[in-house]
């Protein structure tokens, strides 16, 4: 998953999707710009079963609302990609029914 503003963002989606039970989610530092010594985070992996994909999906619902800006969000499975740019969404359940949706349709 990667989002807009890494070096805000991402830090407190990895908070988020750390009380997500059984999902082990680590933050990918990001590579640097030539010149710089460091940079901030690049993205935030989530490793989990079917199961507890529904509740990381759950918790991404709910840090997109609680954002005050409009943020971009990438979900990544192998050679799928679903993106998401909102402000708000609205029913939790219904998003992460089309974000699994969106993942088991044939590639």
């Amino acid at each position: 998953m990667t989002a807009d503003d890494p070096s805000a963002n991402l830090a407190d989606l990895h908070s988020w999707l750390t009380r997500v039970p059984d999902a082990r989610v680590e933050l990918r530092p990001g590579r640097p710009a030539p010149g710089e010594l460091g940079s901030g985070w690049d993205a935030v992996t989530a490793v989990c079963s079917s199961g507890a994909a529904i509740g990381v999906l759950r918790a991404v619902h709910v840090w997109i609302r609680s954002r005050q800006t409009r943020v971009r969000v990438s979900i990544s499975d192998g050679d799928r990609k679903l993106e998401i740019e909102a402000t708000h969404l609205d029913d939790p359940d219904a998003f992460a029914a089309r974000a699994i949706d969106a993942f088991r349709a044939p590639a």
